[in-house]
């Protein structure tokens, strides 16, 4: 069982048995009893539901129909890799975490976040573009670009040293010049 990380009080006002306040005391429960099923069905959702708002986003930024031809299978693809691979990758990593590196330790939480960010990171990255690429290429039915096209808005703070190259694959990508011959 894992440890509880937030309570709720409960409270005799009437705000105390308001939806969200009873929302958030089932969730902590569910939390408690069964930690990486909720965890995974967290993460399922969330990522979901954020590949359909980018979706939606990129269809109102080129002025269009919002609700029309979306794709359906990109929030199922990015539900499978949630609930399967990023809910309970991330609850076992952190509390190998707690176990691997104590509180008790000076800058426990430095070193955590080092490890994290260094080694966890780049590892989880390339475990998703393997997974989407695994997940997008069952479902086209032509050949799938070795990267997304639009892996320029990659967050930097996500590739690290970690990744040898992938750095200057991206600034390749980014960054093309064209050179004029210049005649002498």
């Amino acid at each position: 069982m894992a440890p509880v990380v937030s309570t709720l009080r409960a409270g005799s006002g009437a705000g105390a048995r308001s939806l969200p306040h009873r929302v958030l005391k089932q969730y902590l429960l569910l939390l408690r009893l069964y930690p990486v099923l909720t965890k995974a069905a967290t993460s399922g959702i969330l990522s979901a539901f954020g590949n359909l708002l980018s979706q939606i986003i990129e269809r109102v930024r080129k002025k269009g129909r919002w609700f029309q031809n979306l794709d359906l299978t990109g929030p199922l693809r990015y539900a499978i890799f949630g609930f399967f691979f990023s809910g309970p990758l991330s609850h076992f990593l952190y509390l190998y975490l707690d176990h691997w590196i104590p509180a008790a330790i000076p800058f426990s939480g430095v070193r955590r976040l080092l490890l994290d960010r260094l080694v966890f990171a780049p590892t989880f990255l390339l475990l998703f573009f393997f997974c989407m690429n695994f997940l997008e290429d069952a479902s086209s039915p032509g050949p799938v670009p070795l990267y997304p096209p639009r892996l320029e808005y990659i967050p930097s703070s996500s590739l690290p040293l970690g990744i040898p190259g992938f750095g200057q694959l991206l600034e390749k990508r980014r960054f093309k010049v064209n050179v004029p011959s210049v005649k002498t």
